[in-house]
């Protein structure tokens, strides 16, 4: 749900003039990625900010793939989800992956930045 989803939880998208409109997101109660990602961290406590570019750029914390920890977000151009971690060896997220799709566990794709995006402190 394009524009959905904050540290409470799930909320109705917004109009975005392209596909949440097209897939009826205003309408519609669920996640955009920065909405699922800011949801996870609100457990951690950490406060992101609301757009996937800035959870990207203006994390305290940059880490290397080889000190990747479970909750660590793992951006992309125009994206952002939660890592997992290594499951069955594989690296896998947790995602809002597009407009009129659900919220998914998948494994995180080649295009991914070469580092992982940490708010939350040990």
């Amino acid at each position: 749900s394009w524009g959905g989803g904050n540290a409470d939880g799930p909320t109705l998208g917004i109009h975005d003039g392209k596909e949440g409109d097209a897939h009826g997101d205003y309408a519609r109660v669920g996640f955009d990625c920065s909405g699922l990602t800011t949801y996870v961290a609100a457990r951690y406590p950490a406060a992101l900010p609301r757009l996937s570019g800035d959870q990207r750029y203006t994390a305290p914390v940059q880490v290397p793939w080889d000190r990747a920890l479970p909750g660590d977000l793992v951006g992309y151009d125009g994206h952002i989800t939660v890592y997992l971690g290594v499951i069955d060896g594989r690296r896998m997220q947790l995602e809002s992956p597009q407009s009129g799709d659900f919220v998914r566990v998948s494994g995180v794709r080649p295009d991914a930045d070469p580092v992982v995006h940490r708010w939350w402190t040990s």
